[in-house]
């Protein structure tokens, strides 16, 4: 990794979205401390069930299709 203001801002985007998810996490729950184990679990959950892309940002209407060949093979 190169150390390049891409990275810096890509890195300190990543750490102010994980501080902000910890501190609504624990706010929402209203307990003062979780172990760190289950935040970053639930944390990753987000990450892989949120779709970021810009049609789901604006309206919800998710722009991100994939299309594989083998769908047309069996009528998909």
């Amino acid at each position: 990794m190169k150390n390049d203001t891409f990275w810096k801002l890509t890195i300190s985007e990543y750490c102010k979205a994980y501080a902000n998810f910890r501190k609504q996490f624990l706010a929402e729950l209203g307990v003062e401390e979780f172990d760190n184990d289950i935040i970053d679990q639930h944390w990753h959950h987000l990450l892989e069930i949120t779709c970021d892309c810009e049609g789901c940002r604006e309206d919800k209407d998710c722009t991100v299709h994939i299309h594989c060949e083998d769908d047309e093979e069996y009528g998909a």
